[in-house]
């Protein structure tokens, strides 16, 4: 498991990587290779296209976090992302807290400590990286203890994608319950649909699934993940983009 997702957090951070050279920190030689012998099969235009949506993903993410003005944001299966990072040096009334499994959180830190050394930084007080499993841990201790009357967003940038139909019924329960206990709090992610594409598309997408063990479930369209978020009564969903086959979507609790 510790290597499954360590290598799925390292190739989000090589994608990131060509707007933030920081995130280069958190890639691994074993990653570099595998990256490696992809380009050198595939034209660079044709794995643009390919990446072109986790490029996108970050960036719309972070404009939302610019237009909700949060409190208190709690980053689900945050991996190597460096937006708590960045974020929290920008507004020091911001509480952000980053979560995953316990070996991506102490590489994380480790990596972050040697990218203030270098440039001879403190790292940002408001920013706390917490172990926790999504499926297993309850995510409303984490926000009773933090601060449970401040505006939370919670995010889930691009972690639901790895998740069998089981996993997100799990993974659901656990939002739905959240949301229900603190209704000024709301839930970003994405889920990716699927999607048309030639036997060259279908297999390097294929062999990345298999390098980064993602084998989640893909709903046909929007109208399929509306009619399965409907099971939990009370939840509203918006959405705010569906570009690439991949669905970006707001979940709010209402009575």
């Amino acid at each position: 498991m510790k290597n499954r997702v360590s290598i799925t957090a390292e190739f989000a951070a090589l994608i990131k990587a060509k707007d933030n050279p920081d995130y280069l920190y958190f890639v691994s030689p074993k990653t570099r290779y595998i990256s490696t012998i992809v380009s050198f099969i595939f034209s660079k235009q044709f794995l643009d296209k390919i990446f072109r949506w986790r490029q996108q993903l970050t960036k719309e993410i972070d404009s939302i976090v610019e237009r909700e003005r949060p409190n208190l944001i709690v980053d689900l299966g945050s991996g190597y992302s460096l937006r708590g990072y960045t974020f929290c040096r920008k507004n020091l009334d911001l509480v952000y807290i980053d979560t995953d499994l316990p070996d991506v959180i102490s590489n994380k830190l480790q990596i972050l400590n040697k990218i203030n050394r270098i440039k001879r930084v403190e790292n940002p007080s408001n920013l706390h990286l917490t172990v926790l499993d999504v499926l297993n841990d309850d995510l409303q201790n984490i926000i009773s203890i933090s601060n449970s009357r401040a505006k939370i967003l919670i995010l889930a940038e691009g972690l639901t994608s790895y998740f069998s139909l089981n996993q997100l019924q799990i993974f659901f329960d656990n939002i739905y319950k959240v949301l229900k206990t603190f209704p000024e709090a709301v839930f970003y992610s994405n889920e990716k649909m699927k999607e048309p594409g030639g036997i060259l598309y279908k297999f390097i997408r294929k062999m990345l699934s298999i390098f980064t063990h993602s084998t989640g479930h893909s709903f046909d369209d929007k109208y399929d993940f509306m009619k399965y978020i409907s099971k939990w009564e009370g939840l509203v969903c918006e959405f705010e983009d569906c570009d690439s086959g991949h669905l970006i979507y707001k979940l709010k609790f209402q009575k």
